[in-house]
């Protein structure tokens, strides 16, 4: 289904050009329509083709991943698909390519495989990632700075915990699933364009606030040890969706400031999350 749930994307994402192509087909119809019948064929084998190619083209396009590491030592990371991959480690050694194990686990998940590079000097590296079909990253605790997902629309698992970043931009990731991005310095999270998140763990950031209004698939949610004021919890316990998933919602909040700031309101509006299914701790 992921891979289904992709194509439709590439699709979608591509409509506009359809439409473009098809106008210009438009034109060049009304411009033989007085001439003989087999000059129809031409005009409905032109779309034909304009419409397959500029399907092909969205689909199986290159995505990349960039990584910034600051920082000597070794460096790792896994990832995880179905497709060959280009890893350039931005310090001039040798480019390396790999084929991605297409192989799913008990949890549905691609079966990542780790890489890992020594830098020998301590100035910022970009590291770049290049590949078809990349639906897994996990960079834990790798010095990381700067990430950009944002060309790797296949992704479903993202973990970036314990670095040092200070923005996440997760918007052209329709497909993530689970978002692990916990021990960083991010102040700020949009997961609106995240529809099909059902786990979320962000913990021991300096988030002032959450908005999972329309993450309507969402089964756990941890966001404790941030700066979230009594109102910012209330609204994120009112923006927690009531939708029955066949299992248990779990949203934890605990070392917000907004728990002991004003902790009568804190417990009556825990009431907000509870009545909609959710255990809070």
């Amino acid at each position: 289904m992921g891979k289904l749930q992709n194509i439709i994307y590439f699709l979608s994402e591509k409509i506009i050009v359809l439409q473009k192509n098809i106008y210009f087909c438009g034109l060049f119809h009304n411009r033989l329509i007085k001439n003989k019948n087999k000059m129809k064929k031409v005009f409905i084998m032109i779309c034909a083709v304009s419409v397959i190619a500029a399907s092909l083209s969205c689909y199986g396009q290159q995505e990349q991943i960039t990584m910034i590491f600051e920082g000597h030592g070794e460096v790792k990371f896994s990832i995880g698909g179905s497709e060959m991959v280009t890893i350039n480690w931005g310090d001039g050694s040798k480019i390396e390519t790999y084929k991605q194990a297409n192989v799913i686990n008990e949890y549905g998940e691609p079966l990542p495989y780790q890489y890992k590079h020594e830098y020998s000097t301590a100035s910022a590296t970009t590291v770049t990632i290049t590949g078809k079909n990349i639906m897994y990253l996990n960079c834990e605790g790798t010095r990381l700075t700067g990430l950009d997902v944002s060309k790797s629309i296949a992704l479903t698992t993202l973990e970036c915990n314990l670095n040092q970043l200070t923005s996440l931009d997760v918007s052209n990731n329709p497909a993530l699933e689970v978002l692990h991005c916990s021990g960083n310095k991010l102040t700020n999270l949009d997961v609106s364009k995240n529809t099909a998140l059902t786990e979320l763990c962000c913990v021991k950031n300096q988030l002032s606030g959450l908005d999972v209004n329309k993450n309507t698939a969402l089964k756990e949610l941890k966001c404790g040890m941030n700066q979230f004021s009594s109102a910012a919890l209330k609204t994120l316990f009112e923006t927690l969706h009531s939708n029955d998933i066949n299992r248990d919602k779990h949203v934890s909040v605990s070392t917000n400031p907004g728990m002991s700031e004003d902790y009568l309101s804190y417990e009556e509006d825990k009431k907000i999350a509870k009545g909609k299914g959710w255990l809070v701790f």
